[in-house]
């Protein structure tokens, strides 16, 4: 029998004396080397020069949503066009977060456009693509939402994840081939 005051479970962790350094240098490379082979870092110094470098200006994305009437539609879907043409690729989602009550007013393919803008804007952030795009994305058991919605959700996924792999969810394609989910 085992001594009782000995606990079940030890906490202990044995830690080597000696690290050889070689073996760090060598793990940190190996490191590095997947990374650039797998396009991760690619990716991400790719995604801090597009943002770090965007020089676009909102006013005029501002001034064009002012001066458009409310029924023009063509003009709503051209400054949503400009939006996502002149942020790509940046994360920067600041226009679209500010009017949200003006791209409500969008209708049947301008909220396609509208959703799909957004895979254009976060083109390549693959660590939070999937979140970005839940609220958009259909959710199984629930037909509430707009098919123009969801399909722009499921656009602006395969935008955000082109050419960089898989990852984008296990459940993406089942959205599609779900009774009623497409």
């Amino acid at each position: 029998m085992a001594d009782e005051t000995q606990p079940l479970i030890t906490t202990e962790v044995t830690v080597p004396e000696y690290v050889d350094p070689a073996e760090v240098t060598y793990a940190e490379r190996l490191t590095k080397s997947k990374g650039i082979l797998s396009g991760e870092t690619w990716i991400q110094l790719t995604l801090q020069f597009l943002y770090s470098h965007n020089k676009s200006d909102l006013l005029i994305l501002k001034t064009k949503k002012q001066s458009i009437e409310m029924r023009n539609s063509v003009c709503h879907s051209a400054t949503i066009y400009a939006n996502a043409l002149m942020h790509a690729g940046t994360t920067v989602d600041t226009f679209l977060r500010e009017n949200l009550d003006w791209l409500s007013r969008a209708t049947n393919w301008a909220k396609f456009s509208t959703t799909a803008g957004l895979g254009v804007l976060h083109r390549g952030h693959l660590q939070q693509g999937r979140s970005l795009m839940a609220p958009y994305l259909p959710q199984s058991g629930s037909g509430g939402g707009s098919p123009y919605f969801e399909g722009g959700a499921l656009y602006a996924l395969g935008l955000i994840y082109a050419n960089h792999g898989g990852g984008s969810g296990s459940n993406s394609g089942e959205s599609i081939t779900a009774p009623g989910g497409g």
